[in-house]
């Protein structure tokens, strides 16, 4: 029972952001700063990264 390729990629995507997100409000709390806005700003990177690496060919 392998688990098809289209919810396997939805799914690793969906637990990457989660994870970034995590990590930037870990930061945002060591920091002494929004957690909310910290793992939203590390969310919109990676977003950001990933679009332009897609625009770009890489």
């Amino acid at each position: 029972m392998a688990i098809p390729p289209r919810i396997a990629g939805y799914s690793s995507v969906a637990v990457t952001l989660v994870i970034l997100f995590l990590l930037g409000a870990y930061l945002g709390k060591i920091s002494k700063r929004s957690i909310l806005i910290n793992g939203l700003q590390m969310v919109a990177a990676a977003v950001l990264m990933t679009i332009l690496l897609i625009l770009t060919g890489g």
